[in-house]
């Protein structure tokens, strides 16, 4: 075993990306030295300095897009091969600390949920996988130089990494296992307003009231002072509860902490008014969101103008006044916003203090809004007034004008939308496809059955199509499909029976 031309076509692989290859050629080369019998110390050292080279590159930055998620996954079934490993001599078969703590920080640093591990043939997703890691982290199992049963030294950080991955895809059990692991575990830190945070998080997106109530109690039962923070979770929390009268409460009191207020009464050491942070622009960006998400146009217009004397107003605030103008469908006024804070390339303090951004996002609401309603004209023209101004549309912009092109049997035209968006180098996600499958199975307008087999047909060329690209269905894109052969006016019962089976 020639471990300098290993190391050397190691680093090629990793320049080159090629974290597959790197992999295929560590795991063989362990192989061959089992099979050799020539490993030891000496040799276990050589490889062990390759493996923490190649999980340097695998677990580093950045943490989105297809690619990370497979280099993560490859790093993982590496971490488990040396785990596993009865070739390499004590202690280079256990794991660094470091290196696993750049696992953790990997797995949930994903923004998405996806099977990023077969562990010991069980398969994992990214936060399940985070989730082993930390108990190894408090245990000691596998770890280098810390003996079994001794948990090394964690911060708060740690745990708070899974926690947050399991509140953002709303597996609080999960989240609450991850509290229990830290309140048993000597010596970890005690839990803070960040763990309630995070928690509030995650129910307030399940819009769980209760559990948000319960979260309260449990704060004020462990002595928790509620900074900004978690004051700014909390109002989150309820807004997405449909609580807006509390979300106020809590708003008022951090405006005005010495009033007599009944929150305090009810949650003394949570609710100090000696103590009570400041509201700050997220504060106000999330009550503004309160006001958009009921259609209030005129108050969040009113409430957005209070932030622009406070400087607060930022790109944020421009899509959420845009959004609750759509909601309230005055279409008019939300353009004039997009035309007045639109800037192509803003500076950093105009995006900070004056809401000015490049921001596909408030354009792609509008464009949703009008395309639900069937005013293709005026979305396309939106579209072309976007590109003028020199924002750059993104595949969720395209998106929802295809699917509003199928939806009003402009077929042609959603498939040239379609060809185009691949032309400027957007790759059509599931969510496009679906998009446009929906669109065509829309069973409102048709005079005959015929046309709409049709357009079933159609749907069924798209799902191939999408197939081709490489991109797996989904079920909501396969229930659109199954839906479309039972409205047919003779069910098409057999092809969706074969439909099924065939993506089964």
């Amino acid at each position: 075993a020639d471990f300098k031309e290993i190391h050397r076509r190691v680093l090629s692989f990793l320049q080159e990306r090629n974290f597959q290859g790197a992999k295929e050629l560590l795991q063989s080369t362990l192989d061959f030295l089992s099979n050799e019998s020539m490993i030891g110390k000496d040799w276990s050292m050589e490889m062990d300095q390759l493996l923490q080279t190649f999980y340097s590159s695998a677990f580093g930055p950045p943490y989105r897009g297809s690619a990370s998620k497979s280099r993560i996954c490859i790093g993982m079934d590496l971490l488990h091969i040396q785990l596993a490993s009865t070739t390499l001599a004590r202690p280079f078969n256990e794991i660094p600390k470091p290196i696993l703590l750049s696992a953790l920080q990997a797995l949930t640093g994903l923004n998405e949920i996806t099977t990023i591990s077969t562990w010991g043939g069980e398969k994992l997703d990214n936060a399940d996988a985070a989730y082993r890691i930390l108990q190894r982290l408090v245990t000691g199992v596998g770890i280098r130089n810390i003996k079994p049963g001794t948990s090394t030294r964690l911060y708060e950080k740690d745990f708070n990494m899974v926690l947050n991955a399991y509140s953002n895809c709303g597996r609080m059990d999960m989240a609450h296992r991850v509290i229990a692991l830290q309140k048993r575990t000597s010596n970890a830190p005690v839990l803070s307003s960040v763990s309630f945070s995070i928690l509030l998080k995650g129910y307030g997106k399940l819009a769980d009231l209760y559990n948000v109530n319960m979260l309260l109690k449990q704060a004020e039962a462990c002595e928790i002072q509620a900074d900004v923070i978690m004051l700014n979770s909390l109002i989150d929390a309820y807004i997405n509860c449909g609580e807006y009268q509390k979300a106020l409460q809590i708003f008022d009191f951090m405006k005005n902490p010495d009033r007599n207020d009944s929150i305090a009464v009810d949650y003394p050491i949570l609710f100090q008014p000696s103590r009570c942070p400041i509201p700050n622009k997220r504060t106000y960006n999330i009550i503004l969101k309160g006001f958009a998400n009921r259609g209030l146009f005129a108050n969040a217009e009113e409430f957005a103008r209070e932030m622009e004397r406070k400087k607060f107003w930022d790109h944020v605030t421009t899509n959420t006044l845009v959004q609750a103008a759509v909601k309230a469908l005055d279409f008019d006024a939300a353009e004039t916003l997009l035309e007045k804070y639109t800037e192509s390339n803003p500076s950093q303090q105009q995006q900070q203090q004056q809401g000015y951004h490049p921001n596909a996002e408030a354009y792609t609401s509008i464009m949703d809004a009008l395309a639900n309603r069937g005013d293709m004209p005026r979305a396309l023209d939106l579209l072309k007034k976007m590109k003028e101004r020199g924002v750059e549309p993104n595949e969720f912009t395209y998106t929802c004008l295809i699917g509003g092109l199928a939806k009003h049997k402009k077929i042609d035209q959603a498939k040239k939308m379609l060809k185009y968006m691949k032309s400027m180098g957007l790759r059509p996600r599931v969510v496009t496809y679906n998009a446009f499958m929906s669109g065509l199975a829309h069973r409102e307008k048709f005079a005959d059955d015929q046309s709409y087999n049709r357009h079933v047909d159609e749907a069924i060329m798209i799902l191939k199509e999408m197939i081709q690209e490489g991109i797996r269905p989904n079920p909501s894109g396969v229930s659109v499909l199954i839906g479309a052969f039972g409205k047919c006016n003779h069910p098409r019962v057999t092809e969706a029976l074969a439909l099924v089976a065939k993506l089964e």
